[in-house]
């Protein structure tokens, strides 16, 4: 790109040398001379070869046949590779493929290990189901539902819970944490409950509060129970 911007600026008529002189002011040395040896030897092989798999890469993109990207642009290394050699590209190595890939900003698609969040525990003893499966009721504040889940970030995953008024369906209490404990979920409850007593709509007694049969072995309080207090 630098040796393009040279040969604009000599056919309006500028010198290399002071050229050069005005890119080395500017933080980008280049040498004359190393100008001129691009200018007169010819490409490597291997700029040869990169272009050929660039242009081919940089088809997926546009989708020439199809008028928009390709499947094919999920693919990382090792698929582009033999991707590659079926359109004709023999031989090319799957580091190269790399390489070029990486200088195009192409990224195959990753499949992320998968989270489980609710994990039985086998010697436990699930609490009934006081709802019996029955998800609807008359007035707000009889009846929650609870579940968290997780949310993939550049950090890694976090784990989101919250609480649902069975009545207006309304998230009445959340929270966040990077774990998955105790605390992370009675968290959710405890902002439920505050929420509703300062909107001045206090939780009566009686309440059900209903999630699932639990997660990992430090979560074994009952999922299911009757709120005797707000």
């Amino acid at each position: 790109m630098i040796y393009r911007f040279i040969d604009e600026q000599r056919a309006l008529g500028h010198g290399v040398e002071s050229i050069c002189a005005v890119l080395r002011e500017q933080g980008v040395p280049v040498a004359p001379r190393t100008y001129r040896s691009w200018r007169t030897n010819a490409p490597a092989p291997r700029a040869f070869s990169d272009a050929a798999l660039i242009d081919t890469l940089r088809s997926l993109r546009t989708g020439s046949a199809t008028g928009g990207p390709l499947p094919e642009i999920l693919y990382g290394r090792r698929k582009m590779t033999a991707w590659l050699e079926r359109c004709g590209h023999a031989g090319v190595s799957k580091h190269t493929v790399d390489r070029v890939m990486r200088g195009e900003g192409m990224r195959g698609q990753v499949r992320g290990r998968k989270i489980r969040t609710t994990i039985a525990n086998k010697d436990g003893v699930r609490a009934a189901d006081l709802l019996n499966r029955d998800f609807r009721t008359s007035c707000p504040n009889r009846a929650w539902v609870t579940d968290f889940t997780y949310v993939a970030t550049w950090s890694g995953f976090s784990y989101v819970a919250f609480a649902i008024d069975l009545y207006s369906r309304a998230i009445v209490g959340w929270s966040a944490a990077t774990t998955k404990n105790v605390a992370f979920v009675e968290a959710c409850l405890s902002m439920a409950l505050w929420r509703r007593d300062h909107t001045g709509r206090p939780v009566p007694s009686g309440m059900i509060h209903h999630s699932d049969a639990g997660s990992q072995p430090e979560l074994k309080g009952s999922s299911q129970h009757l709120l005797l207090s707000a």
